[in-house]
C-alpha cells in the first residue's frame, strides 16, 4: 500500500543535528507513522551521521530506509533519494532543521484539500543556542511562490515531479531555486498557509552561510551562472511580470550581499555583467519599481531604491558608501 509521505533527508557530517532532526519526524503527532516513509540519504559523511541513520532504521524498519554512498553533493544526493521515494507526496528537509511536530499532518491535510501540487509554508529561524531570530510566513497571493523559492518549508506532489522530470540541477549555489523554477515554469499549482511549522538553523557553517561573500572572479561567475539558468529554466515565464520582478529581485538581493564583502570596484564589474545579462537574455524586461501585489514592504523598498539609483546613474556612488 502506498504511504501518504516520503520524507528526505540528505546529510553530510550531520553528526550533531541528525538525530533531533529525525526525531522531529517519527514523533509527528496526529500523523500515523506507518504512513510515512523516511529516507536518510548518507552523502560520504566522514562522522557518525551513518551509525545514527542505521540505528533509526533499525528502530523503525518499514519507516526508515537508508541510503549511504560516496560524497556526490546534495543535488545528486536528493535527486537519488527521489527516484526511491514511493510516498504520494514528498517533503525534503536539511539535517540541521527540524519540524514542529503536526507539520505532517497540517501539510497533508492542506495539499489533499486544495488539490494543490505544492503546499508551502513559512519558518522560524533559530540560532544555535535555541533562541528564534525570525519567523517569516508567505503572503495569501500568487506572487508569494517567488519569495519563499527553496524544496524544503512545503510539500509536493511526486506525481506532478514525475511527469515534468523535476529534479534538482547539479550545482553548488543555488539548487533549491533552481528546483522551485522549474515547478513554477512546468505550471505547478502553488497554494502558501500561514503556517511557520519548519525550524530553519543559522549554522555558519552551512553552504548557504560559507559561500558568495564577496565578488572574486569565481563568485562573480557562480552567480551569472545562477541568474543564466534561472532565465533558461523560466523561458517560458521571462514575458510575466511577476518573474521579470523575480528576476530583478534575484540580482539586486546577490548585490547586496556579496557585494557588502567586496570593494567598490569589483561591485560596479558584478553590477554592469549581471544587469548586462538580465538585457541580453531578456530583451523585453520591464524595469519596474513597483513590485507584485504580496511582496514584503522592506523588500519593496529596496528594489525601489536600487532601480531608483540605477535610472539616476548613481549605483557608483551608493558602491563607495555601501562596499568595505
Amino acid at each position: 500500500m502506498q504511504k501518504r509521505i516520503s520524507v528526505i533527508i540528505g546529510a553530510y557530517n550531520a553528526e550533531p543535528f541528525i538525530q533531533r532532526c529525525v526525531d522531529s519526524i517519527v514523533q509527528q503527532e496526529q500523523f500515523p507513522m506507518d504512513d510515512l516513509e523516511i529516507i536518510l540519504c548518507n552523502d560520504g559523511s566522514e562522522d557518525n551521521t551513518l551509525a545514527v541513520m542505521q540505528e533509526y532504521q533499525r528502530q523503525y524498519p518499514g519507516v526508515v530506509s537508508v541510503d549511504t554512498h560516496e560524497n556526490i553533493k546534495p543535488a545528486k544526493t536528493k535527486n537519488r533519494a527521489i527516484e526511491m521515494a514511493t510516498g504520494k507526496y514528498i517533503i525534503f528537509l536539511d539535517a540541521d532543521d527540524w519540524l514542529e511536530r503536526d507539520f505532517c499532518n497540517r501539510f497533508y491535510i492542506e495539499i489533499e484539500r486544495s488539490g494543490a501540487d505544492v503546499v508551502f509554508g513559512g519558518y522560524k529561524r533559530v540560532s544555535q543556542t535555541g533562541d528564534v531570530l525570525k519567523v517569516a510566513t508567505p503572503s495569501l497571493c500568487e506572487y508569494a511562490k517567488y519569495m519563499f523559492v527553496v524544496s524544503t518549508m512545503r510539500i509536493h506532489r511526486r506525481e506532478h515531479m514525475m511527469k515534468h522530470a523535476i529534479k534538482f540541477t547539479e550545482s553548488t549555489y543555488g539548487e533549491d531555486i533552481l528546483f522551485s523554477v522549474k515547478q513554477i515554469a512546468a505550471g505547478a499549482v502553488f497554494k502558501p498557509i500561514l503556517y511557520a511549522g519548519y525550524n530553519y538553523l543559522y549554522n555558519t557553517d552551512s553552504i548557504t552561510n560559507t559561500t558568495q561573500k564577496g565578488f572574486d572572479e569565481a563568485n562573480l561567475k557562480t552567480v551569472k551562472n545562477l541568474l543564466e539558468q534561472i532565465i533558461k529554466i523560466g523561458e517560458p515565464l521571462k514575458n510575466e511580470p511577476s518573474f521579470q520582478y523575480y528576476l530583478v529581485r534575484t540580482v539586486v538581493f546577490n548585490l547586496l550581499y556579496s557585494g557588502r564583502n567586496s570593494s567598490s570596484q569589483q561591485f560596479i564589474v558584478a553590477y554592469k555583467q549581471l544587469f548586462s545579462l538580465l538585457n541580453l537574455r531578456v530583451p523585453e524586461m520591464q524595469y519596474t519599481m513597483i513590485a507584485p501585489k504580496g511582496e514584503t514592504l522592506s523588500v519593496r523598498f529596496i528594489i525601489f531604491l536600487f532601480l531608483l539609483f540605477r535610472r539616476l546613474r548613481v549605483v557608483h556612488l551608493f558602491s563607495k558608501v555601501y562596499c568595505r
